[in-house]
């Protein structure tokens, strides 16, 4: 008998039958979205040295807008010289080279141009990082590296000025201590081992990961601690770098 309680029976059943059909269709989704993983997507590398078009840069505003060698290049000259090309003619107080491992080098600047010539030759077989640095604006880096040819003697003399390249450190050490150290790394001793990797994005930087060997932190900080100190950085400088722990 058709009566008004059977047909919201029928009715009931009906809903019930086909949510319990979308339930089964989604957890049967879920699981195979579970056990598929989504496809690897494509690896690019990221060049560490940062480049910005000249529509990003504000009228009058100093920066780099390409270099020479490209960032990254391998298997450079060791009498290759340097172009640094800026957004607009500029004066040699407002900016300021660096390059590591420490080279005697000569600067020319020609309107928006700065050409670095080394004197004896950037040293064979090596990673070299450069940076040009903006007195006027402190937290702009601009960071970029290349690889000379050859293979690095296990012996090579230095001919450099030791004067000279004390100063120069010096002044990295206290421009630049992320750089600075980056040079001194990696490194490890019975405590902690040390390397370095470089932020890109601004502000642009060095950050050094840290391994630890023991369980005590106080003991693997103290260490770190006195390795910094060791190469010449103050207490305020240690605090500016960005130390990360594994």
């Amino acid at each position: 008998m058709n009566t008004p309680h059977a047909r919201t029976i029928i009715i009931l059943g009906t809903v019930l039958f086909f949510i319990g059909i979308i339930t089964a269709v989604v957890l049967f989704m879920r699981e195979k979205n579970a056990e598929t993983p989504p496809p690897p997507s494509e690896s690019t590398h990221a060049p560490t040295g940062i480049i910005v078009p000249t529509t990003q840069i504000q009228q009058g505003e100093l920066d780099v807008i390409s270099v020479s060698p490209l960032d990254g290049s391998t298997k450079i000259s060791q009498k290759q010289v340097i172009k640094i090309t800026f957004s607009r003619a500029f004066k040699k107080k407002e900016i300021e080279f660096l390059i590591g491992p420490e080279s005697i080098f000569i600067q020319e600047i020609k309107e928006n141009i700065l050409t670095v010539r080394p004197v004896s030759g950037w040293t064979e077989g090596t990673y070299h990082t450069f940076t040009v640095n903006f007195p006027q604006d402190l937290e702009k880096v601009r960071l970029y590296h290349f690889t000379t040819d050859g293979t690095p003697a296990e012996t090579l003399p230095d001919t450099r000025d030791e004067a000279l390249l004390n100063a120069s450190d010096e002044k990295q050490r206290e421009q630049s201590p992320d750089v600075y150290l980056s040079n001194q790394a990696p490194f490890q001793n019975d405590t902690f081992s040390i390397r370095y990797e470089f932020e890109p994005t601004v502000r642009a930087h060095f950050y050094f990961i840290v391994t630890p060997k023991t369980s005590n932190q106080e003991q693997v900080q103290q260490s770190l601690n006195a390795w910094m100190q060791f190469h010449g950085l103050s207490q305020e400088q240690i605090q500016t770098l960005d130390i990360r722990y594994q």
